[in-house]
């Protein structure tokens, strides 16, 4: 049975705590503990909420529109055009007694480039030449004055005729021929190509002594691997340069080779040359193979995954990813054929290390650095 709250039992110690107010005091004490973990729980929650997302330093870039062009970069020589090799040949059999040029050296029409003095054999049979040039007309001579006497007809003075004729021609063929090896002249303006023949050769009548490769016939070849020839195409564009970087102009694809060299297993493109060149030259052509105009942003700005290629558009400090389809890409620049508009940001440097959502900061580029630096850009 229980006693009456307001009696003592017996047998407790007047000095001690009733059970009943010690057993409250316990229930006040672990409602206050919960309290102050829920206190503890939910300020911890709020911090956390409250805590600064993690931001991204870029740089971004606008999306421009511009053309793109994809190129073929390939090297090779100017070298004069078939049509445009010209060859020089030693009239008569002569040996050579000066060189006046070098393979390679410009020269004008008219230039001096060999000079020949007839051989042995030359000199006698010009001199044969001559006398039988003399021979001849004597007796042709001779002929007139028999028919006169009536000693002849009209048959043996016609015969006579035609000797003296043609020993003369052939007198003043070699003769000419002769004159004409003291200097062997360029044919046109252009550039000597190569020389055969040495000081102190004899050389056959109609033999090779070198070509000189006309200045206006002069084109480049280029020369590229089978697969990229493939995408070539005749009348394409193609921006040439010398090795050392110099721009010279556009060029045009005129011609492709139908099979690849045996040798080094490389096809053929001949372009046009923009400005004269001199054969052997090494140069450089840019190929344009395919050309886009749109929307297009830094290379620097693409990130590719294995949900294929895509950006990171800015909007209001926070980059969005953005799904791409790319177009050529030249140098720096990357045509985007679909997912951009015009007008649009987009992250450049730090571009890889972006989550989409991610807040971000845009670097100041130094100019922009300086002019706050100095209040403001000058007016």
């Amino acid at each position: 049975m229980f006693e009456p709250l307001g009696k003592l039992s017996p047998n407790l110690d007047h000095g001690a705590e009733p059970d009943w107010r010690a057993g409250r005091r316990a229930l006040l004490a672990a409602v206050v503990l919960v309290g102050v973990a829920s206190a503890s729980g939910c300020s911890k929650g709020k911090s956390e909420q409250d805590a600064p997302k993690p931001t991204a330093l870029i740089t971004a870039a606008p999306v421009e529109q511009s053309r793109v062009e994809e190129q073929v970069v390939a090297y090779g020589q100017a070298e004069t055009a078939p049509q445009g090799s010209m060859t020089l040949t030693a009239p008569m059999e002569a040996v050579v007694a000066e060189v006046l040029a070098a393979p390679g050296q410009a020269v004008c029409s008219g230039q001096a480039i060999l000079v020949l003095s007839p051989s042995p054999q030359a000199k006698i049979d010009l001199a044969k030449a001559r006398a039988d040039g003399e021979t001849t007309r004597q007796a042709y001579d001779r002929a007139l004055r028999l028919r006169r006497s009536g000693l002849v007809g009209d048959a043996e003075v016609e015969t006579a005729h035609s000797a003296a004729v043609a020993a003369e021609a052939t007198y003043k063929s070699l003769s000419s021929r002769a004159e004409a090896m003291s200097a062997v002249r360029a044919p046109a303006d252009g550039v000597v190509e190569a020389l055969s023949a040495n000081r102190g050769d004899q050389v056959a009548a109609g033999a090779a002594l070198g070509r000189i490769g006309a200045r206006n016939a002069v084109r480049i070849r280029l020369n590229m691997d089978v697969f990229n020839e493939a995408r070539v195409t005749q009348g394409a564009s193609v921006r040439v340069r010398r090795i050392s970087g110099e721009d010279l102009g556009l060029g045009k694809v005129i011609a492709l080779s139908p099979r690849p060299d045996p040798q080094t297993h490389l096809a053929s493109a001949y372009v046009t040359a923009p400005v004269p060149l001199v054969p052997g030259e090494e140069m450089e052509g840019r190929v344009v193979i395919a050309a886009v105009s749109g929307p297009t942003v830094p290379r620097q700005a693409l990130v590719t995954d294995d949900d294929g290629a895509s950006v990171f558009v800015i909007d209001k400090g926070v980059a969005h990813k953005r799904s791409v389809k790319v177009g050529p890409i030249m140098d720096d620049a990357a045509a985007i054929l679909s997912g951009l508009k015009v007008g649009e940001r987009v992250a450049v440097e730090g571009a890889a290390a972006l989550d989409d959502g991610m807040a971000v900061n845009e670097a100041k580029k130094p100019a922009q650095a300086e002019d706050k630096a100095r209040g403001g850009s000058e007016p």
